[in-house]
């Protein structure tokens, strides 16, 4: 059970749904055909991107996670750190090798996720300590992932939607903040700046709800869309609710209404940059 539960299967899926939103932009806005192994392997390389990025903040976390009472495989007993770290750079290795075998610009890509885990978790500069550029880095990850998907078909970095990209990773970094939620005693022990810590729990949850609802207000106006503002007033209060009740935020179904929301904006297709 422990094992299941450190893997984060919620934040799998997530980053596997961003990735194949780049690969069909890629089809959408440069032509790019659908291979099912370029695509395949895409999907395989995103989830060992994420596993090794988890992987290094487990490690690095162990400590932090004990007191938050989260999963995490170095201080539940499922594994130890000799083979944890020989199991990182089997993955670390395999990414590169899978990345180089698609396209240069997947490669640098794989690359630049790599080097953002290491930053956020890794000392000396371990940025995950200071807010805001935690958070920012965190909704980076996920426009590399779009990217990573973008360029895996063959897309052309010109055609790169930079306004929209620059409006997706501001509205990823208002809703991110919600992952703070369940981790405020740990991160307050070991001095990790975020919007509970500061604030304070009540305070910071409030915060926190609120722009989780600014996010999904946001993502409406910015497609000019009265439809789209519907759901967001319903989802993005069903988020706010959720974040407001005591105890844990149930994170999965967080991600379950991002993923309806989603959808439903890819479906109305409104945004036009």
């Amino acid at each position: 059970m422990n094992f299941f539960a450190s893997l984060r299967l919620s934040r799998h899926v997530y980053y596997t749904a961003v990735y194949c939103a780049g690969y069909f932009l890629s089809a959408n806005i440069c032509g790019t055909a659908f291979e099912i192994y370029p695509f395949i392997n895409g999907v395989v390389l995103i989830n060992i991107l994420f596993a090794t990025s988890l992987m290094l903040n487990n490690y690095y976390d162990i400590s932090i996670d004990a007191a938050n009472n989260k999963c995490n495989p170095l201080n539940t007993g499922v594994a130890r750190k000799p083979e944890y770290l020989k199991a990182f750079f089997f993955l670390f290795a395999s990414s590169l090798a899978i990345s180089l075998s698609l396209s240069p610009a997947v490669f640098l890509a794989a690359l630049a996720v790599h080097a953002v885990a290491w930053i956020y978790s890794c000392p000396p500069l371990r940025i995950k300590r200071f807010f805001p550029f935690n958070t920012l880095l965190i909704a980076f990850s996920t426009v590399l992932a779009l990217v990573l998907g973008y360029f895996t078909p063959g897309g052309v970095f010109s055609k790169l939607p930079f306004t929209a990209i620059a409006v997706f990773t501001g509205l990823l970094f208002l809703s991110f903040n919600t992952k703070d939620v369940n981790d405020c005693d740990g991160d307050k022990k070991y001095s990790i700046q975020t919007i509970m810590t500061i604030l304070g729990p009540e305070n910071g949850r409030l915060v926190i709800a609120a722009l989780a609802y600014a996010a999904y207000l946001l993502a409406a106006l910015a497609a000019k869309s009265r439809m789209l503002l519907v759901y967001s007033i319903l989802l993005g209060g069903a988020t706010f609710y959720l974040i407001m009740r005591r105890g844990k935020i149930n994170e999965p179904l967080i991600f379950a209404l991002m993923f309806i929301f989603a959808a439903v904006f890819i479906f109305l297709n409104p945004l036009k940059f």
